[in-house]
């Protein structure tokens, strides 16, 4: 990696320009209906599309250089905390599934089920079944196409690759139902998913009705609470608040008593840097 100032962030990124009201940009307003349109009918039906384009012989790795459009030694900008490097997007990604894997692997042993709320077709499900074989992973996603491909995908892996994806809202109690059938106790993670949930308040009182299923729940996403006041930190703020992303999930943590809050790692990696990935773990508070 190659540490670049703040001042080269333009070259590499068309928002410090959006954000300053220096070229054109229509702030978004974040429905189910906007999800819908932005993921299932646009980036989820293509992957699909590319699937089947490539007559069902894809594997999630595929998929996934699909999605992102460029080739693996492509350059971009990443930051850690408040400093800028210049990278490949094979290292800056191999860089976040260490962050996610690394992360959950202390409490892994103690699980007998992990889920990620939010999970597309299942690619960080697949990448860390990789890693840790013996535990059963699952998750849950609002897309009807990612999770048909996820299906698809799943059909031509062996068992021991294998991860179960079912249809869910962060919004609706009862598609959280699937989450209480898993074998306990449960791990509960979300990684960049949060983020399309303008306030987080449904989503922690519906995991709270797992309660006594639930040993931590990890969040690997932007948190604009912990931006700081530098240059960068208010970019990053006003990026949040330009895309209509969460603004709220540490406050709400934080604020609830029946949730006790074990560790918060700021502004550790994003492939993004105005969209940087914090991870914050939590608990169920004892009765």
């Amino acid at each position: 990696m190659k540490k670049i100032p703040l001042d080269e962030l333009p070259r590499w990124s068309k928002w410090p320009a959006r954000l300053l009201n220096q070229s054109e940009f229509t702030p978004a307003h974040r429905t189910a209906e906007k999800i819908e349109a932005e993921y299932n009918q646009d980036k989820y039906a293509k992957c699909l599309a590319e699937f089947h384009r490539l007559e069902g012989l894809a594997s999630p790795e595929q998929i996934k250089q699909f999605e992102f459009r460029q080739p693996p030694d492509q350059l971009l900008c990443v930051a850690m905390q408040d400093e800028l490097y210049i990278t490949s997007l094979l290292e800056a990604r191999n860089a976040y599934y260490r962050l996610l894997a690394e992360t959950l692997e202390h409490r892994l042993p103690e699980a007998r089920s992990v889920v990620e709320l939010g999970a597309g077709y299942g690619f960080n499900l697949w990448t860390l079944k990789q890693r840790f074989p013996d535990a059963r992973f699952a998750g849950g996603e609002f897309s009807e196409n990612a999770v048909h491909l996820s299906a698809l995908l799943n059909a031509r892996l062996p068992v021991a690759q294998q991860w179960s994806l079912a249809s869910f809202n962060f919004y609706e109690q009862d598609s959280y139902r699937w989450i209480g059938e898993l074998p306990q106790p449960v791990i509960v993670f979300t990684s960049h998913a949060i983020e399309q949930c303008p306030s987080a308040a449904l989503v922690l009182e519906n995991l709270l009705g797992f309660r006594d299923r639930l040993i931590a729940v990890f969040h690997f996403e932007p948190v604009p609470e912990l931006a700081g006041d530098t240059l960068l930190g208010l970019l990053r703020r006003r990026y949040a608040e330009a895309n209509d992303y969460n603004r709220d999930l540490l406050t709400l943590i934080r604020g609830n008593p029946a949730i006790r809050l074990k560790a918060v790692q700021a502004n550790v990696f994003g492939l993004n840097p105005l969209n940087i990935t914090s991870v914050l773990e939590w608990e169920p508070a004892l009765a």
